[in-house]
């Protein structure tokens, strides 16, 4: 329970600082997802007069540019090389795409599981996260001020 109000109103805001880490990233990028799956397999209206491939899809010319009049500019890159590279980063992937500490994780998919796991979405994300915060309050979160 807390005594002072700045101290109430810093374990409000650093919960929900948390709680939005968790649950927006992966909304995002499955927006992100599908408008990158929807674009690369539109079709361009034909246009004889346009200099760029039309009549097909970005995926399409992009995969085949020899058919559309274009020439393959990719470069290959050895497997070996990626991997070296990777090892030269500070960090690790899944470390790079963390949001939240594996304590919060932990917490926010329990309180996720206990609301059935509801699918995510843009537009019930909101109301998602006033449940999931309620759930959250009965939660010991002290961790998380040494995370900030």
């Amino acid at each position: 329970m807390c005594t002072y109000f700045s101290t109430c109103a810093f374990q409000q805001l650093t919960t929900y600082r948390a709680l939005f880490n968790w649950l927006w990233p992966p909304i995002v990028q499955k927006g992100l997802d599908g408008f990158t799956e929807y674009w690369n397999h539109h079709k361009v209206r034909s246009q004889k007069t346009k200099a760029l491939p039309s009549g097909t899809t970005p995926i399409n010319a992009y995969t085949s540019p020899e058919l559309y009049g274009g020439i393959r500019c990719g470069t290959a890159v050895l497997q070996e090389d990626v991997e070296r590279l990777r090892d030269e980063l500070p960090v690790t992937r899944e470390e790079a795409f963390r949001w939240v500490s594996d304590e919060f994780a932990d917490v926010a998919q329990h309180a996720y599981v206990q609301l059935e796991s509801p699918t995510l979405s843009a537009l019930s994300a909101w109301e998602l996260f006033q449940q999931m915060e309620a759930i959250l309050v009965a939660f010991d979160l002290s961790f998380l001020e040494s995370s900030e």
